[in-house]
């Protein structure tokens, strides 16, 4: 049983070593260097990119494990740009850029200072100020700290919206640097597009971003929930074909569920509706029942 101390408590430092990594979850166990009291600190918590080197901002509460002892458990963990000079050396050198190690850091932020991942990223071309960087590694240099960039905003935007850090980085793995133009202006592609997340967790993401209930987006994804397709198991199940049928038991689309056990149909004015199923994969028994529907605003 752990021992909490309910404190929030934020952790700025470099990760020395990475003790544990779940690549499927994100979840990671961290031996961080606190910057101001240069004291190792245990940090558990969700973050996918994570590396020996890369600088982190960490919060959450202190606990006590019966066996590892006392260790951060952090509800938000994001990974940043050092602001100091010597930061950014350390940055540079961490082993995310291949080819760069203490020396070539070093030449970087002396010929382009403490700013100079931001000046990278705004023109790649500052590189060639370097003595001695090689030009066949500065698209490559330029493309690896853009991918940073966007992943580390992406997922502060994110959590910045109550979005937890395991649904944020989840987001950013199948959007990549869409996350926050999809997030923003249609959350309900969630349901169809990201394992683990259904209509009512989009419903909960739109709402905060502050989506009304009588959004045309909200009452289209509507249906999808209705057609959620899962497995005895509750496994999502993908192949199943379904007839959407009009208040007359006119077929107005025919949908099929993805991997994510979802079926996305055409936009449907409000109304009553009957859906059933047609086609399903071999393993399953088909269930033709004709089911209603309303598409409504509530």
């Amino acid at each position: 049983m752990f021992n909490e101390q309910l404190d929030t408590i934020s952790v700025k430092g470099y990760v020395k070593r990475i003790r544990f990594q779940n690549s499927d979850n994100g979840f990671c166990i961290l031996i961080v260097e606190d910057e101001n009291t240069f004291q190792d600190v245990i940090v558990t918590g969700t973050l996918f990119s994570v590396f020996e080197g890369c600088y982190i901002v960490a919060k959450g509460s202190f606990v006590t494990h019966p066996k590892f002892g006392k260790q951060l458990k952090a509800s938000v963990i994001t990974e940043t740009i050092p602001s100091d000079s010597k930061g950014v050396e350390k940055y540079l050198a961490s082993g995310i850029l291949p080819g760069i190690g203490e020396k070539t850091a070093k030449k970087i932020v002396g010929a382009l200072g403490k700013n100079a991942v931001e000046k990278i990223l705004e023109d790649k071309n500052c590189l060639n100020e370097v003595k001695g960087f090689p030009k066949n590694k500065i698209n490559l240099t330029y493309e690896i700290l853009k991918e940073q960039q966007e992943e580390g905003n992406a997922i502060r935007f994110l959590i910045e919206h109550n979005i937890s850090p395991t649904l944020a980085t989840m987001i950013f793995k199948r959007f990549g640097e869409n996350s926050i133009n999809v997030v923003s202006n249609d959350p309900y592609r969630l349901c169809t597009e990201v394992t683990g997340i259904g209509f009512l967790k989009a419903d909960e993401i739109a709402y905060k971003m502050g989506f009304k209930k009588d959004d045309l987006r909200r009452i289209k994804a509507g249906i999808s929930y209705t057609l959620e397709k899962v497995t005895e198991d509750g496994l999502p199940l993908e192949g199943v074909t379904f007839q959407v049928l009009d208040a007359n038991q006119k077929v107005v689309d025919t949908i099929t569920t993805n991997k994510n056990g979802y079926a996305l149909s055409k936009e449907l004015p409000q109304g009553e509706y009957y859906y059933k199923e047609t086609k399903v994969p071999s393993n399953i028994v088909l269930d033709s029942t004709l089911r209603k529907f309303t598409m409504g605003t509530e």
